[in-house]
Parts: structure tokens; C-alpha cells; sequence
């Protein structure tokens, strides 16, 4: 899950905001997570580069062998799979729900170890021949990189989604009626 910590300032600004208009910064909050959580799935599908996400290390040879045609990031790279709430007036929560969490850790998670008789096994009867004596997973660094990036871009987000609902609202319901 990523967290965001604001500055003081930027805090400050934002839940001022919220007590003088609730309905719009709850709204601009929301728009704001559904962008964040944008970014993230462009993030994991398009294998990093983008977003402060390092370009991430492509599958392994005996990964592509057994999921020909695999995209980056798999089930992990799915929107919908990707929750966000919002856990108190100044902290949003977006990451993967807690059966998914423990793949998040480990697609970005280094591992290299020798293969096992087990795993040998099961490479040769699903058909690969040359058969390497270690596997080696790179490290991915995905959500650090990820909310460091969206911790200097979570206030622009948010007060840029205000603004555009505010004049929305202003414009169809008048000055005085915005909340």
C-alpha cells in the first residue's frame, strides 16, 4: 500500500480546504486517487520509466518459457485490482487489497537461488531443455519509487481536481451554494 506523507503546508492547505468545502475536496480527493491509481497501472504495464519508477528488469528466459505472451506486471498492472480508500481526512490508501499484497512484494522482491530437483522437474515435463542451474529474479522498485514520486505530485493532484470541481460547481449552481 502507498502512503503519502504531505508537508505541514500542504497539509495545512488541504484540510482548510476540506472544512470550507467537504463535498468538493471529498470529490477532488477522489478524482485524485482515481489518477494516482492511473498512474500506477501505466507504471506496472508500461515496465517503469514513468512516474519516478526506475525501468524495471524484463522477465526471466524460464518466466517467458512458461507464460508466453506474459504483460508486465500481470494481475498486478489490472485497475480494478488496484483498491484505493481514503483512511482519514488527510491520508488516501491506494495499493493492492491484502491477497494481492503478498505478489506486489514479491514481483519486486530480488531472489536468486539454486533450482530445486522439484522445480527442475516441473521445467522439463513442461518441455525446457536447457534448464539453468540458479534462478534469478531482479529486483523491481516499484512502490517505493512509486509514492516517493506521488508524494511531490499528491498536492498538485488534489488541488488542481478541486479548482476544476469548484468552477464546475460554482458555474452550474452559483457562488454562494458551493460546498
Amino acid at each position: 500500500m502507498i502512503t503519502v506523507e504531505l508537508t505541514r503546508d500542504s497539509r495545512a492547505r488541504l484540510l482548510s480546504l476540506e472544512k470550507r468545502f467537504p463535498r468538493t475536496m471529498r470529490a477532488a480527493f477522489g478524482a485524485a486517487a482515481k489518477r494516482a491509481r492511473k498512474r500506477l497501472v501505466k507504471a506496472m504495464r508500461s515496465a517503469g520509466g514513468v512516474y519516478g519508477v526506475p525501468a524495471m528488469a524484463p522477465h526471466s528466459s524460464i518466466s517467458t518459457y512458461l507464460r508466453p505472451g506474459q504483460k508486465m506486471g500481470g494481475v498486478l498492472a489490472d485497475e480494478r485490482r488496484i483498491v484505493m480508500f481514503k483512511r482519514s481526512p488527510d491520508e488516501q490508501v491506494i495499493g493492492w487489497p491484502d491477497p494481492l499484497a503478498k505478489w506486489a512484494v514479491r514481483f519486486q522482491d530480488a531472489n536468486t537461488h539454486a533450482m530445486t530437483q522439484g522445480e527442475r522437474g516441473y521445467l522439463h515435463w513442461r518441455g525446457v531443455r536447457d534448464i539453468p542451474g540458479t534462478y534469478s529474479r531482479p529486483e523491481r522498485d516499484v512502490i517505493n519509487s512509486f509514492a516517493a514520486d506521488l508524494a511531490r505530485e499528491w498536492p498538485g493532484m488534489v488541488n488542481a481536481m478541486f479548482e476544476k470541481y469548484y468552477m464546475s460547481r460554482r458555474a452550474k449552481h452559483g457562488a454562494g451554494s458551493v460546498r
